[in-house]
């Protein structure tokens, strides 16, 4: 049994444990953990995400040059747009649209995708991929209805 006045006696022990900063360290490591985590890899997966729009879009160009400077056909654009995508994802979809040429195999010509676009003067090219595919990782499903676009237009040169 204690008594009071003893080392051992339980107001003796809270005291102590009040007093004693030891603990104090790993549970606000607990508490910061979680949000650094979150905010660690958050940041890895917009940047990844950058990454890929920006690929997009640079692949986007290239194709649209084609069509534009090389007086390239639409097949040639769309060889180059997917050359260009270093990033292998499932989902890609391509509009490609050139005065007089009909789209080739696999890509569509929707001149609405493009705000200002002249059938007659202008080609254009969009890349667009779900962001679901292009994600590292959807745990929360904030990327289920939302997808990367990338377009270019170009006056087509003669």
């Amino acid at each position: 049994m204690f008594r009071a006045g003893d080392k051992g006696s339980q107001a003796n022990r809270l005291s102590r444990l009040c007093r004693d900063g030891h603990g104090a360290a790993v549970v606000e490591f607990a508490f910061v953990l979680p949000l650094m985590l979150v905010l660690v890899f958050g940041i890895i997966e917009f940047g990844f995400l950058l990454f890929v729009n920006s690929n997009m879009l640079n692949a986007a160009r290239d194709a649209t040059r084609v069509l534009s400077i090389q007086n390239g056909t639409s097949a040639q654009a769309l060889t180059r747009a997917q050359n260009g995508l270093y990033i292998n994802l499932q989902g890609y979809t391509y509009i490609i649209c050139a005065p007089g040429q009909a789209p080739p195999v696999g890509a569509t010509c929707d001149t609405a995708q493009f705000p200002g676009f002249v059938a007659a003067t202008d080609v254009g090219v969009a890349i667009s991929v779900p962001m679901a595919q292009a994600a590292l990782v959807d745990l929360t499903g904030i990327f289920a209805n939302r997808s990367l676009q990338a377009k270019v237009i170009m006056f087509k040169e003669n």
